[in-house]
């Protein structure tokens, strides 16, 4: 088990913070990490059926589930609020390593 995230549920008991997530017990989803050459995305959809084709050919590769929520920093640090703004502009988010603006949080 992770450390003990001192945020509260909403029952207001702490929720340990782990690799594979929390956020299901605040109402988080599924999300699904991909990797393409240097390039990686999250998406809802399991099959990512809804990522763009890479011009150079080459596929999405699934490399982990986890679970998206307000709280927790998703897959490589990036902040939830990042990848949340993305999903809700074209229904998945694409970044490449290395990017400093992936990790920006901002205020809602």
């Amino acid at each position: 088990m992770g450390a003990v995230d001192m945020e509260s549920s909403r029952s207001g008991t702490p929720i340990p913070s782990s690799e594979d997530g929390n956020e299901e017990i605040d109402g988080g989803r599924s999300a699904y990490l991909f990797r393409s050459g240097s390039w990686r995305a999250v998406t809802l959809d399991p099959t990512a059926s809804d990522l763009p084709d890479r011009a150079d050919g080459e596929r999405w590769i699934f490399e982990k589930r986890f679970t998206l929520g307000i709280r927790n920093l998703g897959p490589g640090n990036i902040s939830p609020e990042t990848i949340v703004r993305g999903m809700l502009r074209a229904g998945y988010y694409l970044w490449q390593p290395g990017d400093p603006s992936r990790t920006a949080a901002t205020a809602q």
